[in-house]
């Protein structure tokens, strides 16, 4: 849980981080795919994002039901 006063720093870092990242990840995607091939590259693509959701799955989110606060406010 974030602060409400804090909201805004925390999502800025976060866009901060995600967004600097992505030229560095598609150098790094790039020189890997090289001597890989489009179809090994395209195939390790896919299989990482299946991945991804069935991670996400496996977690507690999908059980949430109820956005918001638990408890009393501070």
């Amino acid at each position: 849980m974030v602060p409400d006063g804090l909201r805004s720093r925390v999502a800025g870092a976060y866009s901060t981080v995600n967004y600097g990242i992505r030229p560095l990840r598609a150098l790094i995607g790039g020189e890997l795919a090289t001597p890989a091939g489009l179809r090994v590259t395209l195939t390790v693509a896919a299989v990482g994002g299946a991945m991804s959701a069935l991670w996400l799955m496996a977690s507690p989110i999908p059980g949430i039901r109820v956005l918001g606060r638990t408890g009393s406010p501070t």
